[in-house]
């Protein structure tokens, strides 16, 4: 579940999350967002497929281990600067039990223009929140 622009929590059908190779994006309160997973983010050929869909944002969820914490910073710089789009990530704190003993966390929130708005910090009770105006 996430919440929408207007404050509002949202649920999608479970037939959103039915992932294949193809690039996806959502229509949620009027906002058009790209959608990536993880590694769909390091490569640019993702980013400029999902950008020409007409996307208002592009959104992650990532995992990171603590070493890698800019990873994820970097990548949403590059696709906000490449595509004049704003960018999300959600990133992973805390063990996941999965192999990665300590996370990064760090989940932000980028202008359009790459500029940071948001992060939060490596503990995973933290958040990042900005307002994203159409503009």
């Amino acid at each position: 579940m996430t919440e929408s622009p207007s404050g509002r929590p949202v649920r999608p059908p479970s037939s959103q999350y039915r992932w294949t190779a193809e690039n996806a994006a959502d229509q949620v309160e009027g906002w058009r967002l790209g959608l990536a997973v993880c590694r769909d983010t390091g490569i640019p050929e993702h980013a400029a497929r999902t950008a020409a869909l007409g996307i208002d944002g592009y959104v992650a969820g990532v995992v990171h281990a603590d070493h890698e914490a800019g990873v994820h910073g970097e990548r949403a710089r590059r696709v906000a600067a490449e595509h004049g789009v704003w960018v999300a990530t959600a990133a992973f704190a805390g063990p996941t039990g999965g192999g990665f003993r300590r996370t990064s966390g760090r989940s932000g929130i980028w202008s359009a223009d790459g500029t940071l708005l948001a992060e939060a910090g490596t503990a995973p009770d933290e958040f990042a929140r900005a307002v994203l105006r159409k503009g």
